[in-house]
């Protein structure tokens, strides 16, 4: 069963998804939905919303959706994932370097966190308070204003606390916008490196042998690099 929300005010199409999808349901009720908003907007941002009943496509929904990835490889500008299934997490890290837009995947219970990174403007810093550690997750290209509104975030995340595990998340991170910016993330960091215990980094294989002779030498901590589909390595290791 497919449920279609149109937003388009913000050029966004919601898909939400049980059961199992099949090609009626495919063909019938999202390409015309999705058809209609191109030929509005020209491109377009896409939730994706898995519930914990999905079971999968059937062969004809699947066939339709390559053709449709296809035809408009290059029609998305944003695309969020909502899901706890871990097969369909496995198969977005396998492929997410592919993907000719940002893309990001978000258990259930973090929707909202989705609908906003759907309708922000690329750059932006996400921090969350996972309990066990913090979580630090730069977006896109960051600039100076980015950062000091995310050590104030920061700051307020840490409000009560002594010292703290980080999981720095770069899966989605371009870059610095300028000198200015790259100085300030380091000045950020070393305000607050006394309160660090330990660091994983998660991000692509490329990074894995500079990033944490780099960040040990400058945080004087314990860091160790995971690859972007080793989540479940990073919790136990921040645990």
């Amino acid at each position: 069963m497919i449920r279609i929300a149109e937003i388009r005010a913000g050029r966004t199409l919601e898909v939400e998804v049980s059961g199992k999808l099949t090609g009626e349901d495919y063909n019938e009720v999202l390409v015309p939905s999705i058809q209609s908003m191109f030929s509005e907007f020209g491109k377009l941002k896409l939730i994706i919303i898995l519930q914990r009943d999905f079971d999968g496509f059937d062969f004809q929904a699947m066939w339709s959706d390559l053709k449709m990835s296809i035809l408009h490889w290059n029609s998305f500008d944003r695309i969020a994932i909502i899901t706890d299934k871990t097969w369909v997490k496995n198969i977005y890290h396998h492929f997410s370097a592919i993907m000719p837009c940002p893309t990001s995947v978000f258990d259930v219970a973090e929707a909202d966190d989705a609908r906003r990174w759907i309708h922000e403007s690329l750059g932006a810093v996400h921090i969350h308070n996972r309990g066990s550690y913090i979580e630090i997750r730069p977006m896109g290209e960051i600039d100076q204003a980015i950062l000091e509104a995310g050590r104030s975030a920061l700051a307020t995340e840490l409000n009560e606390r002594t010292s703290f595990s980080l999981l720095l998340d770069l899966r989605d991170f371009n870059g610095w916008n300028g000198l200015s910016a790259m100085l300030t993330h380091f000045r950020i960091g070393k305000n607050f490196y006394p309160s660090i215990e330990k660091v994983a980094v998660l991000a692509e294989p490329g990074w894995k042998t500079v990033l944490p002779q780099l960040l040990a030498r400058f945080l004087n901590v314990d860091v160790v690099c995971f690859e972007q589909n080793e989540m479940d390595e990073v919790k136990h290791y921040l645990a």
